[in-house]
């Protein structure tokens, strides 16, 4: 029997899963959001003009909710969904949450057990998305288990990937995903700006370097992969850096020592045996 399909909150990420839902033949009853005219674009785009509703207006026979509001409105959008008595004990109610755990939907417990988290790997930068926007993207899943046994061919439908995640690791699943994006981003934002004081004003000229290093990185794991002055030892280049570094950008200076010392633990990771003293020196707060 397929699901009857809401989503409540269709910003980036429940605007593509609600065009994904659909192109995968889904049945997308009803689409939730404060802003009515998101609301309208989201099923503008789906073909499905009458689905924009509110909480106390959706279908009593939903049978799989997926709520992709902001994580701290998600208690509050379960909270709501209790009060209208929208939801059965057979429906499955889903979070799209990195950082919480099911038991954010801790206020519909008395409604259905069927309570699961549902986070799709991936940087959502545009509402534009299009229906492909989860083709090969991993879903990380947490909650009960016959929730996750019903979402687990919904997102084979869109995806085809994803793993399981204990509620006690969530949290730490949620800083390495911030760390592999966001703070990506924070360096990459650096690069731009010692780019543009190099003359250069393309962050696109470092594309190949960065994809060849993921590919390393992903082939041969982080610590076979780094190269540069540090696992080289080249003490004088470094020392260059931070005299630079210190001149132009001093706010990058406690950066770039941070993850000078993490290098050089990757560093001894590939050569237990070097002699990477005078390099630590460079990267102590004395220096």
């Amino acid at each position: 029997m397929p699901e009857r399909i809401a989503i409540l909150g269709v910003g980036r990420v429940g605007a593509a899963l609600a065009l994904a839902l659909q192109h995968a033949g889904h049945q997308l009853v009803a689409v939730v959001d404060a802003d009515q005219q998101a609301a309208a674009r989201c099923a503008n785009r789906c073909r499905k003009r009458g689905i924009v509703r509110t909480v106390e207006t959706l279908p009593a026979d939903l049978t799989l909710v997926f709520i992709a509001t902001p994580d701290s409105r998600i208690q509050e959008a379960a909270q709501q969904l209790a009060n209208a008595s929208r939801i059965s004990a057979e429906a499955v109610v889903c979070h799209l949450s990195g950082s919480l755990t099911a038991d954010a939907l801790s206020p519909l417990a008395g409604q259905t057990k069927r309570l699961a988290s549902c986070h799709p790997l991936a940087s959502f930068s545009s509402a534009s998305a299009g229906r492909r926007a989860f083709k090969d993207i991993p879903f990380a899943l947490q909650g009960d288990p016959s929730a996750l046994q019903r979402l687990i061919p919904v997102i084979e439908s869109v995806s085809g990937r994803y793993f399981f995640l204990a509620p006690e690791k969530k949290l730490l699943y949620h800083i390495a995903c911030v760390l592999a994006s966001n703070y990506f981003v924070g360096l990459a934002s650096m690069v731009e700006e010692v780019l543009k004081q190099a003359g250069i004003d393309s962050l696109e000229i470092m594309a190949p370097l960065w994809r060849s290093t993921l590919d390393h990185i992903l082939q041969q794991g982080p610590a076979q992969a780094l190269t540069g002055p540090v696992v080289r030892n080249d003490v004088d280049t470094v020392r260059h850096h931070l005299q630079e570094i210190k001149t132009g950008f001093p706010q990058f200076v406690p950066i770039y020592k941070h993850l000078g010392r993490r290098l050089l633990a990757v560093a001894r990771q590939q050569s237990a045996e070097a002699d990477l003293s005078r390099m630590e020196e460079l990267f102590s707060d004395e220096f």
